[in-house]
């Protein structure tokens, strides 16, 4: 038995040794699915000589995405360098930076986050002569949000608007 399942229990023997289609694991926190899955990681690259760059492992937060590169590493060494372990977020920027080109749009691009926008948002106001207290930016992010998810331009947004506040909102996202 390989060195690299002899130390998982058997429900996570079993996973790691299950290669062909999908498998679904359910368990609570703490019981080892982390372990499960990067002892699968380095079971598939030394084991079953599968190639590290064709191995896609995502998750929520780039701490378990780290330490799930961390432990693939230990276990099986630069082998593991290359298997692609990341965040969902990470993974998704990487495939909008190297096929956006396919769409029209130019690759260089950047992805605004909360302090970027809110920051954008403060000549906005001062043109406006609006204030951040009497409407939040966040309040104004997410009606911008709303206005992008239901494909509402800026111009029918101020078509659309009925009260002062929704012209405010629709002249903040012009």
């Amino acid at each position: 038995m390989s060195e690299l399942i002899s130390s998982l229990n058997t429900q996570q023997k079993a996973a790691v040794l299950h290669t062909e289609g999908p498998l679904a694991v359910i368990a609570g926190a703490g019981s080892g699915k982390t372990r499960m899955l990067t002892h699968k990681i380095a079971y598939l690259i030394n084991e079953i000589k599968a190639s590290p760059s064709k191995i896609l492992a995502v998750t929520f937060t780039n701490k378990a995405a780290n330490e799930m590169k961390e432990r693939v590493i230990e276990l099986i060494g630069k082998n593991g360098e290359d298997a692609q372990i990341s965040t969902y977020h990470s993974f998704a920027l990487r495939i909008l930076r190297e096929e956006i080109k396919v769409l029209g749009y130019p690759s260089n691009f950047n992805i605004l986050d909360d302090i970027d926008q809110k920051m954008i948002l403060k000549p906005i106001y001062k043109t406006l002569n609006l204030s951040s207290k009497t409407m939040s930016p966040r309040i104004v992010l997410e009606n911008i949000s709303k206005f992008k998810m239901n494909g509402t331009s800026p111009e029918e947004a101020l078509e659309q608007a009925k009260s002062d506040t929704d012209k405010a909102l629709a002249k903040m996202y012009k």
